[in-house]
């Protein structure tokens, strides 16, 4: 077995992270001397908020001092790094994942269903392999381009599609999950799950990637979360479409590095950082992409500035392309949603009223012969249909017809209380 000289502290101590300033950090520690390497040595728990982790290996990192009576190590990286080939996520343990039970309780799935449609959405579900807990969380496998799962994801999201902050565990890792269940139970875990746990890198692809094998010649968007990629080919198209893109993400703004991003070698792609104050991410992101250019033969990369000319308020929050995307879409299903709510009274009156035999004048040059007939054949189109703008001139005489027959039983009441409340000598008759 390789043992390594500088490994993260066990057990639940927590420092302060030099980068995000929560208690969530774990030191690197020398297993020869027992003593911390310097702080910045260390990774922060907070994966997706965070990120920060520097490993000693990767930084060149060399004590001043080795004891003299050193037990044989090995100290480099590329051994390090091999130990860690091979070690996935078994295909069983997402399709465990994909229960239609588990998929009508996911917040994210019926969202997007109600926003998109079931067709669309399914396609989606099956294209990116996604999956979802008993719990209600949607599941993201980061697959690579052979096929193998790498990681998987699992985040709970509210009604408007932002993470449920208000949810214990909303944002977790298979994996971990499947560890604390089976330490509950007090169950040892599988082979796999032990060996897969002890490895240092985790995500190892793209979000998305598997679908860069398939599609070689579909130009590529490269985003920053699972989210956004889903609504993006939603929005856009899905790679066999025409225009359509192999949408792909990073997980978080800090796993864009240059070994996840080897297969875009030689393809066309577009990248859309999400919103921050000032710009920070689209720099950062647009450095690191530069840097990286060199290494992927025959890659076009081009920044989006899209996001980066949005209000300031929103790039102080952080929006993503899917919020940008999103927020028509919502505000699209409210409108719908009235619109409903009108038609509904509008045939509910309808249902109840009872309808003269004269002909009405609606509005000038405009006289109903027929009037039972009229709301019939407008009724029936109105429940046949769905709400779209053929039915919007339906509705909208239909609300005409009952705004005059209103209008003309008020009239009506005020003449018989006129009627009723008249004495002679009331106006100068005796």
């Amino acid at each position: 077995m390789v043992e390594f000289r500088f490994i993260l502290e066990k057990g639940s101590k927590r420092f302060t992270c030099p980068n995000c300033g929560k208690q969530e950090y774990k030191r690197y520690i020398d297993t020869l001397t027992g003593e911390y390497l310097p702080k910045m040595y260390g990774r922060c728990n907070r994966e997706e908020k965070c990120g920060y982790h520097l490993n000693p290996y990767k930084d060149g990192y060399k004590p001043e001092k080795t004891p003299l009576f050193a037990p044989l190590v090995n100290e480099t990286i590329q051994e390090q790094e091999k130990l860690q080939e091979n070690i996935y996520i078994p295909p069983e343990a997402l399709k465990n994942l994909q229960k239609t039970s588990y998929f009508d309780k996911c917040t994210f799935i019926k969202v997007l269903q109600g926003l998109y449609g079931y067709e669309k959405t399914l396609k989606a579900v099956l294209l990116y392999r996604l999956g979802a807990t008993p719990g209600g969380a949607v599941c993201f496998p980061f697959i690579d381009t052979e096929g193998q799962i790498t990681a998987i994801q699992e985040k709970i999201f509210n009604e408007r599609l932002h993470t449920d902050k208000s949810a214990p565990y909303h944002t977790t890792w298979t994996h971990a999950r499947l560890l604390n269940e089976l330490k509950r139970q007090r169950i040892n875990p599988p082979d796999w799950l032990e060996k897969y746990q002890k490895q240092e890198k985790k995500v190892r692809a793209l979000f998305g990637a598997h679908l860069l094998s398939k599609y070689p010649n579909t130009p590529v968007a490269l985003v920053e979360a699972p989210k956004t990629a889903i609504v993006g080919a939603l929005e856009f198209g899905f790679p066999d479409e025409p225009g359509g893109c192999v949408w792909v993400a990073a997980g978080a703004k800090s796993w864009l590095r240059k070994e996840i991003l080897k297969p875009l070698a030689g393809r066309t792609v577009v990248v859309y950082p999400d919103a921050s104050e000032g710009g920070a991410t689209w720099q950062e992101w647009k450095e690191k992409l530069k840097a990286y250019e060199k290494d992927l033969e025959g890659v076009k990369i081009s920044v989006s500035e899209l996001l980066e000319n949005i209000p300031d308020e929103d790039k102080k929050a952080g929006v993503d392309l899917a919020d940008y995307l999103l927020k028509d879409r919502f505000k699209e299903k409210e409108e719908t949603k009235t619109e409903v709510r009108q038609i509904a009274e509008i045939i509910k009156f309808f249902g109840t009223v009872q309808l003269p035999d004269k002909e009405i004048t609606l509005t000038p040059g405009v006289v109903i012969t027929d009037l039972r007939l009229f709301v019939k054949s407008h009724i029936e189109l109105l429940r046949a249909s769905r709400i779209t703008k053929a039915t919007t001139p339906a509705a909208e005489r239909l609300l005409k017809v009952k705004e005059k027959l209103e209008t003309i039983k008020s009239n009506q009441h005020g003449r018989s209380l006129a009627n009723k409340n008249f004495r002679p000598g009331t106006l100068g008759v005796s």
